[in-house]
Protein backbone atom coordinates (compact mmCIF):
# COMPACT_ATOMS: atom_id res chain seq x y z
CA UNK A 1 0.00 0.00 0.00
CA UNK A 2 2.73 2.45 0.85
CA UNK A 3 4.16 1.76 -2.31
CA UNK A 4 0.85 2.31 -4.36
CA UNK A 5 0.34 5.58 -2.64
CA UNK A 6 3.53 7.02 -3.55
CA UNK A 7 3.39 5.46 -7.21
CA UNK A 8 -0.09 7.63 -6.92
CA UNK A 9 1.24 10.80 -6.06
CA UNK A 10 3.86 10.90 -8.51
CA UNK A 11 0.96 10.09 -10.79
CA UNK A 12 -0.67 13.71 -9.62
CA UNK A 13 2.50 15.36 -10.27
CA UNK A 14 3.26 14.11 -13.46
CA UNK A 15 -0.21 14.70 -14.85
CA UNK A 16 0.28 18.28 -13.29
CA UNK A 17 3.18 19.19 -15.42
CA UNK A 18 1.56 17.44 -18.64
CA UNK A 19 -1.52 19.63 -17.84
CA UNK A 20 0.19 22.71 -17.92
CA UNK A 21 2.33 21.93 -20.69
CA UNK A 22 -1.53 20.89 -22.31
CA UNK A 23 -2.71 24.03 -20.76
CA UNK A 24 -0.13 26.64 -23.13
CA UNK A 25 -2.33 25.45 -26.10
CA UNK A 26 -5.23 27.59 -25.02
CA UNK A 27 -4.98 31.27 -24.27
CA UNK A 28 -6.48 31.75 -21.03
CA UNK A 29 -3.50 31.53 -19.24
CA UNK A 30 -2.54 34.96 -21.31
CA UNK A 31 -5.96 35.92 -21.78
CA UNK A 32 -8.38 35.74 -18.68
CA UNK A 33 -11.98 36.28 -19.28
CA UNK A 34 -14.88 36.47 -16.65
CA UNK A 35 -14.03 37.12 -12.76
CA UNK A 36 -10.47 36.59 -13.95
CA UNK A 37 -9.74 40.27 -14.48
CA UNK A 38 -11.32 41.33 -11.41
CA UNK A 39 -8.80 39.39 -9.35
CA UNK A 40 -6.17 41.17 -11.45
CA UNK A 41 -7.55 44.25 -10.29
CA UNK A 42 -6.92 43.55 -6.76
CA UNK A 43 -3.83 42.21 -7.41
CA UNK A 44 -2.76 45.53 -9.43
CA UNK A 45 -4.13 47.76 -6.55
CA UNK A 46 -2.49 45.84 -3.68
CA UNK A 47 0.84 46.21 -5.28
CA UNK A 48 -0.13 50.09 -5.66
CA UNK A 49 -1.39 50.38 -2.23
CA UNK A 50 -5.06 51.00 -2.90
CA UNK A 51 -6.38 48.75 -0.78
CA UNK A 52 -9.61 50.63 -0.68
CA UNK A 53 -10.03 49.83 -4.63
CA UNK A 54 -13.59 47.95 -4.93
CA UNK A 55 -12.26 44.77 -6.12
CA UNK A 56 -11.21 44.18 -2.87
CA UNK A 57 -14.60 44.60 -1.37
CA UNK A 58 -16.60 43.31 -3.99
CA UNK A 59 -14.42 39.56 -4.25
CA UNK A 60 -12.86 37.84 -1.42
CA UNK A 61 -9.30 39.34 -1.24
CA UNK A 62 -7.15 36.66 -0.37
CA UNK A 63 -6.91 35.36 -3.76
CA UNK A 64 -5.78 39.01 -5.08
CA UNK A 65 -2.86 39.03 -2.60
CA UNK A 66 -2.06 35.83 -3.71
CA UNK A 67 -1.47 36.97 -7.67
CA UNK A 68 0.13 40.15 -6.20
CA UNK A 69 2.50 37.61 -4.16
CA UNK A 70 3.52 35.54 -6.95
CA UNK A 71 2.53 37.24 -10.03
CA UNK A 72 3.26 35.12 -13.15
CA UNK A 73 4.32 32.05 -10.99
CA UNK A 74 0.68 32.17 -9.70
CA UNK A 75 -0.05 29.12 -11.44
CA UNK A 76 3.22 27.29 -10.87
CA UNK A 77 2.09 27.87 -7.43
CA UNK A 78 -1.51 26.67 -7.54
CA UNK A 79 -0.54 23.30 -8.86
CA UNK A 80 1.54 23.03 -6.09
CA UNK A 81 -1.29 23.82 -3.76
CA UNK A 82 -3.41 21.22 -5.88
CA UNK A 83 -0.40 18.01 -5.10
CA UNK A 84 -0.62 19.65 -1.58
CA UNK A 85 -4.78 18.86 -1.08
CA UNK A 86 -4.48 16.04 -3.05
CA UNK A 87 -1.68 14.86 -0.19
CA UNK A 88 -3.88 16.08 2.86
CA UNK A 89 -6.79 14.12 1.86
CA UNK A 90 -5.16 11.09 1.44
CA UNK A 91 -3.71 11.53 4.86
CA UNK A 92 -7.05 12.22 5.90
CA UNK A 93 -8.29 9.22 4.60
CA UNK A 94 -5.71 6.91 5.39
CA UNK A 95 -7.02 7.45 9.51
CA UNK A 96 -9.20 5.18 8.47
CA UNK A 97 -6.64 2.55 6.76
CA UNK A 98 -3.74 2.74 4.66
CA UNK A 99 -6.30 0.47 1.77
CA UNK A 100 -8.42 4.16 2.40
CA UNK A 101 -5.66 6.37 1.62
CA UNK A 102 -4.84 4.77 -1.65
CA UNK A 103 -8.69 5.13 -2.62
CA UNK A 104 -8.90 8.16 -1.51
CA UNK A 105 -5.92 9.04 -4.23
CA UNK A 106 -7.43 7.20 -7.14
CA UNK A 107 -10.69 9.07 -6.75
CA UNK A 108 -9.44 12.41 -6.63
CA UNK A 109 -6.87 12.19 -9.15
CA UNK A 110 -9.48 10.63 -11.24
CA UNK A 111 -11.71 13.44 -10.57
CA UNK A 112 -10.60 15.94 -13.32
CA UNK A 113 -12.30 19.27 -12.14
CA UNK A 114 -10.19 20.74 -9.61
CA UNK A 115 -7.25 20.16 -11.70
CA UNK A 116 -9.22 22.18 -14.71
CA UNK A 117 -9.30 25.01 -12.32
CA UNK A 118 -5.23 25.12 -11.09
CA UNK A 119 -4.19 26.63 -14.55
CA UNK A 120 -6.65 29.27 -14.29
CA UNK A 121 -6.48 32.78 -12.95
CA UNK A 122 -9.57 31.52 -10.30
CA UNK A 123 -10.00 31.51 -6.33
CA UNK A 124 -10.83 27.73 -6.75
CA UNK A 125 -7.52 26.15 -6.32
CA UNK A 126 -6.39 28.38 -3.39
CA UNK A 127 -9.85 28.43 -1.98
CA UNK A 128 -10.29 24.71 -1.93
CA UNK A 129 -6.34 24.02 -0.35
CA UNK A 130 -7.46 26.06 2.49
CA UNK A 131 -11.25 24.29 2.95
CA UNK A 132 -9.15 20.84 2.89
CA UNK A 133 -6.94 22.07 5.62
CA UNK A 134 -9.56 22.85 7.37
CA UNK A 135 -11.43 19.79 6.81
CA UNK A 136 -8.58 17.39 7.44
CA UNK A 137 -7.99 19.02 11.08
CA UNK A 138 -11.76 19.00 11.95
CA UNK A 139 -12.10 15.05 11.64
CA UNK A 140 -9.23 14.86 12.73
CA UNK A 141 -8.24 12.99 15.73
CA UNK A 142 -6.34 16.30 17.32
CA UNK A 143 -9.84 18.22 16.73
CA UNK A 144 -11.86 15.33 18.21
CA UNK A 145 -9.53 14.78 21.51
CA UNK A 146 -10.36 18.55 22.14
CA UNK A 147 -6.76 20.25 21.61
CA UNK A 148 -7.56 23.81 21.06
CA UNK A 149 -4.89 24.54 19.05
CA UNK A 150 -6.53 22.39 16.46
CA UNK A 151 -9.91 24.55 17.37
CA UNK A 152 -8.17 27.68 16.64
CA UNK A 153 -6.58 26.68 13.62
CA UNK A 154 -9.64 24.81 12.31
CA UNK A 155 -11.46 28.74 12.79
CA UNK A 156 -8.50 30.24 11.66
CA UNK A 157 -8.33 28.73 7.94
CA UNK A 158 -12.20 28.25 7.37
CA UNK A 159 -11.85 31.98 8.09
CA UNK A 160 -8.52 32.41 5.47
CA UNK A 161 -10.92 30.32 2.97
CA UNK A 162 -13.74 32.17 3.66
CA UNK A 163 -11.76 35.06 2.27
CA UNK A 164 -10.48 33.31 -0.35
CA UNK A 165 -13.93 32.02 -1.73
CA UNK A 166 -16.61 34.26 0.11
CA UNK A 167 -19.33 31.71 -0.98
CA UNK A 168 -17.96 29.46 1.91
CA UNK A 169 -18.98 32.00 4.37
CA UNK A 170 -22.63 29.61 4.28
CA UNK A 171 -20.52 26.60 5.34
CA UNK A 172 -19.28 28.37 8.32
CA UNK A 173 -22.73 28.06 10.72
CA UNK A 174 -22.60 24.30 9.93
CA UNK A 175 -19.35 24.06 11.06
CA UNK A 176 -20.19 25.95 14.46
CA UNK A 177 -22.78 23.55 14.68
CA UNK A 178 -21.35 20.16 14.53
CA UNK A 179 -18.20 20.98 16.03
CA UNK A 180 -19.43 20.27 19.70
CA UNK A 181 -20.85 17.34 18.95
CA UNK A 182 -17.93 15.82 17.59
CA UNK A 183 -17.33 13.23 21.14
CA UNK A 184 -20.62 12.18 22.83
CA UNK A 185 -18.73 11.27 25.64
CA UNK A 186 -16.61 14.77 26.99
CA UNK A 187 -18.41 16.78 29.28
CA UNK A 188 -20.87 19.66 27.77
CA UNK A 189 -18.42 22.14 28.86
CA UNK A 190 -15.44 20.75 27.08
CA UNK A 191 -17.89 20.50 23.51
CA UNK A 192 -18.68 24.17 24.04
CA UNK A 193 -15.06 24.79 24.20
CA UNK A 194 -14.36 23.33 21.13
CA UNK A 195 -16.76 25.55 19.05
CA UNK A 196 -15.64 28.83 21.03
CA UNK A 197 -12.39 28.40 19.38
CA UNK A 198 -13.47 27.21 16.27
CA UNK A 199 -15.33 30.67 16.71
CA UNK A 200 -12.67 32.59 17.89
CA UNK A 201 -10.22 31.65 14.86
CA UNK A 202 -13.09 32.64 12.31
CA UNK A 203 -13.42 35.93 14.08
CA UNK A 204 -9.80 36.85 14.41
CA UNK A 205 -9.48 36.65 10.50
CA UNK A 206 -12.74 38.19 9.94
CA UNK A 207 -12.50 40.65 12.39
CA UNK A 208 -8.61 41.71 11.63
CA UNK A 209 -9.82 42.05 7.77
CA UNK A 210 -12.97 44.11 9.11
CA UNK A 211 -10.70 46.24 10.44
CA UNK A 212 -8.53 47.16 7.43
CA UNK A 213 -11.37 47.80 5.49
CA UNK A 214 -12.08 50.08 7.84
CA UNK A 215 -8.78 51.60 8.15
CA UNK A 216 -8.88 52.01 3.79
CA UNK A 217 -12.48 52.77 3.26
CA UNK A 218 -14.18 54.07 6.65
CA UNK A 219 -16.77 50.59 6.50
CA UNK A 220 -16.52 47.73 8.81
CA UNK A 221 -16.17 44.83 6.12
CA UNK A 222 -15.89 41.11 7.55
CA UNK A 223 -15.84 39.39 3.87
CA UNK A 224 -17.08 41.80 0.99
CA UNK A 225 -19.97 44.29 0.62
CA UNK A 226 -23.69 42.62 0.08
CA UNK A 227 -24.27 42.55 -3.59
CA UNK A 228 -27.84 42.24 -5.46
CA UNK A 229 -27.06 38.84 -6.91
CA UNK A 230 -28.73 36.48 -4.05
CA UNK A 231 -31.62 38.77 -4.52
CA UNK A 232 -31.95 39.02 -8.37
CA UNK A 233 -31.71 35.34 -8.46
CA UNK A 234 -34.49 34.36 -5.22
CA UNK A 235 -36.55 37.36 -6.82
CA UNK A 236 -36.62 35.60 -10.92
CA UNK A 237 -38.05 32.82 -9.08
CA UNK A 238 -38.38 29.50 -11.36
CA UNK A 239 -34.76 28.21 -12.16
CA UNK A 240 -34.07 28.38 -16.33
CA UNK A 241 -30.37 27.64 -16.33
CA UNK A 242 -30.02 30.84 -17.28
CA UNK A 243 -27.71 33.73 -15.34
CA UNK A 244 -28.97 36.56 -18.04
CA UNK A 245 -31.51 38.10 -14.76
CA UNK A 246 -28.58 38.72 -12.77
CA UNK A 247 -27.31 40.67 -15.39
CA UNK A 248 -27.72 45.19 -15.18
CA UNK A 249 -30.33 45.60 -17.54
CA UNK A 250 -29.82 44.47 -20.95
CA UNK A 251 -26.21 43.42 -20.67
CA UNK A 252 -25.07 40.03 -20.00
CA UNK A 253 -24.18 39.59 -16.31
CA UNK A 254 -20.93 40.35 -15.75
CA UNK A 255 -18.07 40.15 -12.79
CA UNK A 256 -17.68 43.87 -13.06
CA UNK A 257 -21.27 44.20 -12.10
CA UNK A 258 -20.14 43.31 -8.45
CA UNK A 259 -18.00 45.75 -8.41
CA UNK A 260 -20.10 48.49 -9.71
CA UNK A 261 -22.32 47.84 -6.88
CA UNK A 262 -19.20 47.70 -4.63
CA UNK A 263 -18.54 51.00 -6.08
CA UNK A 264 -21.57 52.74 -5.66
CA UNK A 265 -21.64 51.91 -1.70
CA UNK A 266 -18.58 52.98 -1.18
CA UNK A 267 -19.10 56.63 -3.12
CA UNK A 268 -22.44 56.70 -0.49
CA UNK A 269 -22.68 58.37 2.56
CA UNK A 270 -25.31 55.63 4.04
CA UNK A 271 -24.56 52.38 5.22
CA UNK A 272 -24.44 49.13 3.00
CA UNK A 273 -28.25 47.51 2.26
CA UNK A 274 -28.95 44.33 2.65
CA UNK A 275 -30.88 43.38 -0.55
CA UNK A 276 -33.75 41.24 0.78
CA UNK A 277 -34.05 38.10 -0.05
CA UNK A 278 -37.53 36.80 -2.16
CA UNK A 279 -37.75 33.66 0.17
CA UNK A 280 -40.89 32.72 -1.76
CA UNK A 281 -38.82 32.95 -4.92
CA UNK A 282 -35.58 30.89 -3.06
CA UNK A 283 -38.17 28.41 -2.08
CA UNK A 284 -39.74 28.04 -5.88
CA UNK A 285 -36.73 27.66 -7.46
CA UNK A 286 -34.62 25.09 -5.12
CA UNK A 287 -36.11 21.74 -6.56
CA UNK A 288 -34.25 22.47 -9.84
CA UNK A 289 -31.41 23.93 -8.67
CA UNK A 290 -30.86 21.14 -6.42
CA UNK A 291 -31.54 18.86 -9.17
CA UNK A 292 -28.72 20.20 -10.84
CA UNK A 293 -26.29 20.75 -7.97
CA UNK A 294 -26.24 17.20 -7.57
CA UNK A 295 -26.74 16.04 -11.22
CA UNK A 296 -23.62 14.16 -12.67
CA UNK A 297 -22.75 17.56 -14.97
CA UNK A 298 -20.56 19.67 -14.74
CA UNK A 299 -22.09 23.46 -15.64
CA UNK A 300 -20.01 26.19 -15.86
CA UNK A 301 -20.66 29.96 -16.69
CA UNK A 302 -17.34 30.90 -17.42
CA UNK A 303 -14.24 28.66 -18.65
CA UNK A 304 -15.77 25.35 -20.54
CA UNK A 305 -14.60 22.27 -18.38
CA UNK A 306 -15.97 20.00 -21.61
CA UNK A 307 -14.44 22.41 -24.23
CA UNK A 308 -10.82 22.19 -22.19
CA UNK A 309 -11.16 18.53 -21.97
CA UNK A 310 -11.80 18.16 -25.83
CA UNK A 311 -8.72 20.01 -26.84
CA UNK A 312 -6.16 18.81 -23.34
CA UNK A 313 -5.49 15.46 -23.82
CA UNK A 314 -4.32 15.65 -19.92
CA UNK A 315 -7.75 16.46 -19.28
CA UNK A 316 -9.70 13.78 -21.27
CA UNK A 317 -9.23 10.61 -19.81
CA UNK A 318 -10.35 10.77 -15.64
CA UNK A 319 -13.44 8.87 -15.78
CA UNK A 320 -14.75 10.10 -12.04
CA UNK A 321 -17.32 12.43 -12.16
CA UNK A 322 -19.34 14.31 -9.22
CA UNK A 323 -21.76 11.93 -9.62
CA UNK A 324 -19.50 9.20 -8.92
CA UNK A 325 -18.34 10.96 -5.71
CA UNK A 326 -21.99 11.45 -4.71
CA UNK A 327 -22.99 7.62 -4.99
CA UNK A 328 -19.68 6.14 -3.63
CA UNK A 329 -19.89 9.19 -1.53
CA UNK A 330 -23.61 7.89 -0.35
CA UNK A 331 -22.41 4.64 0.10
CA UNK A 332 -19.72 6.01 2.86
CA UNK A 333 -22.04 7.91 4.63
CA UNK A 334 -24.52 4.75 5.12
CA UNK A 335 -21.91 2.00 6.08
CA UNK A 336 -19.52 4.39 8.23
CA UNK A 337 -22.54 5.20 9.97
CA UNK A 338 -24.18 1.91 10.74
CA UNK A 339 -20.62 0.91 11.96
CA UNK A 340 -19.26 4.04 13.92
CA UNK A 341 -22.82 6.12 14.68
CA UNK A 342 -24.22 8.72 12.99
CA UNK A 343 -22.10 11.29 15.16
CA UNK A 344 -19.00 9.66 13.21
CA UNK A 345 -21.06 11.30 9.98
CA UNK A 346 -21.52 15.02 11.24
CA UNK A 347 -18.04 16.38 10.65
CA UNK A 348 -18.48 15.65 6.98
CA UNK A 349 -21.62 17.78 6.63
CA UNK A 350 -20.73 21.25 6.97
CA UNK A 351 -19.11 21.85 3.30
CA UNK A 352 -22.18 19.75 1.88
CA UNK A 353 -25.19 21.60 3.85
CA UNK A 354 -23.31 25.13 2.85
CA UNK A 355 -23.20 24.28 -0.77
CA UNK A 356 -26.79 23.50 -1.12
CA UNK A 357 -27.32 26.85 0.62
CA UNK A 358 -25.45 28.67 -1.91
CA UNK A 359 -26.32 26.51 -5.16
CA UNK A 360 -29.99 27.55 -4.18
CA UNK A 361 -29.54 30.73 -3.37
CA UNK A 362 -27.68 31.63 -5.87
CA UNK A 363 -26.83 29.69 -8.83
CA UNK A 364 -25.70 25.90 -9.30
CA UNK A 365 -22.86 26.18 -11.07
CA UNK A 366 -19.42 23.70 -10.90
CA UNK A 367 -17.46 26.22 -8.98
CA UNK A 368 -20.30 26.57 -5.90
CA UNK A 369 -20.21 23.19 -5.75
CA UNK A 370 -17.04 21.97 -5.82
CA UNK A 371 -16.20 22.21 -1.95
CA UNK A 372 -18.46 19.77 -1.40
CA UNK A 373 -16.29 16.82 -3.37
CA UNK A 374 -13.67 17.59 -0.61
CA UNK A 375 -16.16 15.55 2.63
CA UNK A 376 -17.57 13.33 -0.75
CA UNK A 377 -14.17 12.10 -1.84
CA UNK A 378 -13.18 11.18 1.92
CA UNK A 379 -17.05 9.56 2.34
CA UNK A 380 -16.48 7.65 -1.24
CA UNK A 381 -12.64 6.05 -0.23
CA UNK A 382 -14.80 5.00 3.03
CA UNK A 383 -17.33 3.51 1.39
CA UNK A 384 -15.22 1.30 -0.66
CA UNK A 385 -13.29 0.12 2.48
CA UNK A 386 -16.27 -0.88 4.36
CA UNK A 387 -17.55 -2.33 1.09
CA UNK A 388 -15.05 -4.94 0.62
CA UNK A 389 -15.01 -5.94 4.76
CA UNK A 390 -18.43 -7.08 4.56
CA UNK A 391 -18.36 -10.04 6.07
CA UNK A 392 -20.86 -12.33 4.63
CA UNK A 393 -19.23 -13.52 0.84
CA UNK A 394 -22.27 -13.17 -0.99
CA UNK A 395 -23.88 -9.93 0.27
CA UNK A 396 -20.27 -8.98 -0.82
CA UNK A 397 -20.35 -10.28 -4.06
CA UNK A 398 -23.20 -8.45 -4.82
CA UNK A 399 -22.73 -5.37 -3.41
CA UNK A 400 -19.27 -5.15 -4.88
CA UNK A 401 -20.46 -6.25 -8.61
CA UNK A 402 -23.91 -3.34 -8.26
CA UNK A 403 -21.28 -0.95 -6.94
CA UNK A 404 -19.07 -1.25 -9.92
CA UNK A 405 -21.56 -1.25 -12.69
CA UNK A 406 -22.94 1.80 -11.01
CA UNK A 407 -19.51 3.23 -11.26
CA UNK A 408 -18.76 1.92 -15.01
CA UNK A 409 -21.99 3.50 -16.39
CA UNK A 410 -21.53 6.88 -14.44
CA UNK A 411 -17.53 6.77 -15.96
CA UNK A 412 -19.20 6.07 -19.34
CA UNK A 413 -21.36 9.05 -19.46
CA UNK A 414 -18.95 11.64 -18.09
CA UNK A 415 -16.28 10.63 -20.74
CA UNK A 416 -18.83 10.53 -23.30
CA UNK A 417 -20.33 13.42 -22.61
CA UNK A 418 -20.70 15.78 -25.61
CA UNK A 419 -19.65 19.44 -25.70
CA UNK A 420 -23.96 21.11 -25.87
CA UNK A 421 -22.22 23.80 -28.01
CA UNK A 422 -19.49 23.25 -29.94
CA UNK A 423 -19.50 26.86 -31.56
CA UNK A 424 -20.10 28.88 -28.44
CA UNK A 425 -16.59 27.03 -27.13
CA UNK A 426 -14.87 28.10 -30.08
CA UNK A 427 -16.19 32.17 -29.60
CA UNK A 428 -14.74 31.62 -25.94
CA UNK A 429 -11.60 30.87 -26.52
CA UNK A 430 -11.69 33.45 -29.79
CA UNK A 431 -12.75 36.09 -26.75
CA UNK A 432 -9.39 34.95 -24.66
CA UNK A 433 -7.39 35.10 -27.82
CA UNK A 434 -8.83 38.51 -28.51
CA UNK A 435 -7.82 39.46 -24.83
CA UNK A 436 -4.29 38.48 -25.31
CA UNK A 437 -4.33 40.64 -28.71
CA UNK A 438 -3.96 37.33 -31.05
CA UNK A 439 -6.36 38.83 -33.75
CA UNK A 440 -5.50 35.93 -36.75
CA UNK A 441 -5.97 33.18 -33.91
CA UNK A 442 -8.89 35.13 -32.75
CA UNK A 443 -10.74 35.37 -36.65
CA UNK A 444 -9.90 31.93 -36.74
CA UNK A 445 -11.62 30.63 -33.98
CA UNK A 446 -14.84 32.62 -34.98
CA UNK A 447 -14.62 31.17 -38.77
CA UNK A 448 -15.02 27.50 -36.90
CA UNK A 449 -17.81 28.93 -34.76
CA UNK A 450 -19.72 30.19 -37.62
CA UNK A 451 -19.58 26.94 -39.60
CA UNK A 452 -20.82 24.91 -36.73
CA UNK A 453 -23.73 27.00 -35.70
CA UNK A 454 -25.98 26.77 -32.93
CA UNK A 455 -28.17 28.62 -30.89
CA UNK A 456 -26.81 31.79 -30.00
CA UNK A 457 -23.58 32.24 -32.27
CA UNK A 458 -24.23 34.67 -34.73
CA UNK A 459 -25.02 37.35 -31.95
CA UNK A 460 -22.15 36.34 -29.83
CA UNK A 461 -19.94 36.92 -32.96
CA UNK A 462 -21.34 39.97 -33.41
CA UNK A 463 -20.40 40.56 -30.04
CA UNK A 464 -17.32 40.06 -29.99
CA UNK A 465 -16.59 41.94 -33.47
CA UNK A 466 -17.86 44.93 -31.83
CA UNK A 467 -15.51 44.90 -28.90
CA UNK A 468 -12.69 43.75 -30.69
CA UNK A 469 -12.96 45.44 -34.04
CA UNK A 470 -12.60 41.93 -35.64
CA UNK A 471 -13.78 42.26 -38.71
CA UNK A 472 -16.90 39.66 -39.97
CA UNK A 473 -16.56 35.99 -40.63
CA UNK A 474 -16.75 35.01 -44.78
CA UNK A 475 -20.19 34.53 -45.98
Amino acid sequence: MVRARWALLGLAFVLRIAFLLDSSALPFMDGPLFDSPVYLRQAEAIRAGQFGDPTLLAFGPLYGWFLAAFGRLAIVVQLGLGLATTYLLERAAARRSEASGVACLVLWIGFAVPLFYETLVMSETLGLFLATCALTLFVGERFERGERGAAIAVGLLLGLATLTRANLLFALPFFVIFAPLARATEPRAAQIQRSALLVGGIAIVLTLNGAWNWTHVGRFVPVILTSRTASLASAHGAWTGSLAPLGSGASPPSAWDVVHQAEATLASSDPAPVPAIDLAGWLTSAPDKLARTFSDVETTFDYGFYGERTELPSLAWQPVSMGTLLVLGALGAVLGARRRGLRWLLPYLPLIFGTIVVTTLFHPSGRYRLSMALPLVLLAAEGLVELVAIADPRRRRFAITGTALVVLVLAWRHLTHPLASPGMWELRVAESEAARGDATAARERIERAHALGGDGVEERIAMLRSLHALPPPPP
